[in-house]
């Protein structure tokens, strides 16, 4: 028995001392022990430290012990008490006994009898602390419990796992253990965080990881949600309860408004909030499907909260000067059409027009369509040039303008490149490769098809030109780059040696070390200590 805490209140000073003398309070695990001479110092000890046990004497001048174990019970119901007195009368006893005191001793105080009363209260304690720890465990699970049942069921509503229907959702809310009031609505808000410096390669899940914790520690501190759902890494979805009149939903704007200015303070990061319209259980998905499509139409806004119900469904339908754009295509320079193509995709701004997703759509495939006529009359075939990664889902990372302007730039100049061949025509690209294969050598499951996609190549028709520029295949350059990368570590590093492999892109460390031996004539053991005197 540990960790107990202990006060005894008697107005005769040489009676405190007696006890505190006479009992052995280490052996009986007290960890702390307050003494007190009146009822209002008493109290203090109370309102500043816990005590478990209290020694009392009853018959006092400024308070009886009666009087304050009366105002004990009242507000700290779990203390235990003995009573001390000098007088056997009943009335006292019965008193005592009424306020459920362990016992009640005459003085002069049997101080053996007394230690064996305090160790069986200390005993009670325990056991009643015991009690408390199983009981608020039980409790605790149960919460745990809960928590999960109602995740489980809002993460498969979402999904579409359990139907919508009022029947369906009566029999999945039973099962679940989760019951709402039949008037209840809910207000779906849908959040999409944003890292401006992402793309396939960059570890964009990583750099959103703070930012999306700060997001829902902000919706959790302002109780604006009980339930956030992660629909994907940077999508959340919060599920507010029936903002029961327009105020609530006004301060609740103000809320979230608020949140969204904090965004500052997230360098590159940047959210936007979808508020969607109070609706029925049943009615929910449909509502969170229309903010899913409103964020993915919205490419212009940052940083911003839109209502579902000020949403503007009608969008730009960009009308290209194809035959102009075909003609200049046909007879260079690039500079010319990129200048016109990137002053075309600016004026959007200016006209103020409403660009959405399906904007950008429109305009791609007439934009494909113009590069692979201009293909089809050089003799190429689209699918044998471009990878399929840019005819399927060329757009795939696109949700701004510049983004946009940018790609378009980039598919125009590779486009130019087949359509006007020039002795140094694939320098561009093959710099590129170079440069990805170099800054991802590091990535096991890295291939030809990553590595052509990232460039929007076909990969045998890159492999072609890449291996006519190179003198060597795609595949032979990463193994280079990755030798000339291991011997750089196995030099200037104290890296293991297993180590080093995984760094360098190979997860088999038999296979580094064939490939590693071929290149160099040495195992990488031998070569670290042939350059550095060093074993590995």
């Amino acid at each position: 028995m540990k960790g107990f805490n202990v006060l005894i209140v008697d107005d005769e000073i040489h009676a405190v001392r007696g006890i505190v003398a006479g009992i052995d309070w280490e052996g009986l695990g007290i960890s702390s022990l307050y003494t007190a001479h009146n009822k209002k110092q008493a109290q203090s000890v109370f309102m500043n430290h816990h005590i478990d046990l209290l020694l009392s004497d009853i018959d006092m001048p400024k308070g009886s012990g009666i009087e304050l174990l009366s105002w004990v019970r009242g507000n700290y119901p779990e203390t235990e008490a003995i009573f001390i007195s000098c007088h056997s009368d009943f009335t006292f006893a019965k008193e005592a006994l009424n306020l459920k005191t362990l016992n009640y001793f005459l003085k002069p105080i049997d101080y053996h009898e007394l230690e064996l009363e305090i160790k069986e209260g200390l005993s009670k304690i325990q056991s009643n602390r015991d009690m408390n720890q199983v009981e608020e465990s039980y409790l605790n699970l149960q919460k745990v419990y809960k928590s999960n049942q109602e995740k489980t069921f809002w993460k498969k509503l979402v999904d579409g796992v359990i139907p919508s229907s009022e029947d369906n959702l009566k029999e999945y809310l039973g099962r679940y253990d989760i019951s709402f009031d039949g008037q209840t609505l809910f207000l779906p808000v849908l959040a999409h965080i944003r890292c401006s410096n992402n793309g396939k390669y960059s570890n964009k899940t990583r750099d959103e990881r703070p930012f999306i914790r700060f997001i829902r520690k902000e919706v959790t501190k302002s109780q604006l949600a009980k339930t956030i759902i992660q629909l994907s890494p940077n999508h959340l979805l919060f599920i507010i309860q029936k903002p029961k009149v327009m105020k609530d939903e006004e301060q609740m704007m103000s809320q979230f408004e608020h949140i969204v200015s904090q965004t500052q303070g997230f360098p590159n990061h940047s959210v936007c909030l979808y508020v969607g319209r109070q609706s029925p259980l049943h009615k929910l998905v449909s509502v969170i499907d229309e903010l899913k499509e409103l964020d993915k139409n919205n490419i212009v806004y940052k940083n911003k909260i839109i209502r579902l119900d000020d949403y503007n469904e009608g969008y730009f339908i960009p009308e290209l000067p194809k035959s102009i754009w075909m003609e200049r295509m046909k007879t260079g320079p690039k500079e010319k059409i990129l200048a016109d193509i990137q002053k075309y995709i600016a004026s959007w701004e200016t006209q103020n027009v409403h660009v959405t997703w399906k904007s950008f759509h429109l305009f791609y495939q007439d934009f494909l369509q113009i590069i692979f006529y201009l293909l089809q009359t050089k003799g190429l075939e689209a699918n044998k040039v471009f990878s399929n990664n840019l005819l399927l889902n060329g757009l795939e990372n696109i949700d701004s303008v510049e983004e946009f302007k940018e790609h378009i730039q980039f598919i125009l100049k590779l486009s130019m490149e087949q359509i006007h061949p020039q002795p140094d025509n694939s320098n561009s690209v093959i710099e590129q490769v170079k440069k990805f294969i170099e800054e991802y050598s590091g990535d096991h499951k890295l291939t030809r098809d990553d590595i052509a996609n990232h460039v929007y190549l076909n990969p045998d028709y890159l492999t072609r030109i890449f291996k006519k520029k190179t003198g060597c295949s795609i595949s032979a350059y990463l193994q280079r780059v990755r030798m000339e990368k291991a011997k750089h570590l196995l030099i200037h590093t104290e890296l293991p040696i297993s180590t080093v492999s995984l760094e360098c892109g190979y997860a088999n460390f038999s296979y580094f070390s064939t490939l590693f031996k071929n290149s160099t004539n040495l195992n990488p053991k031998e070569f670290r200590k042939k350059v550095t005197g060093r074993d590995a």
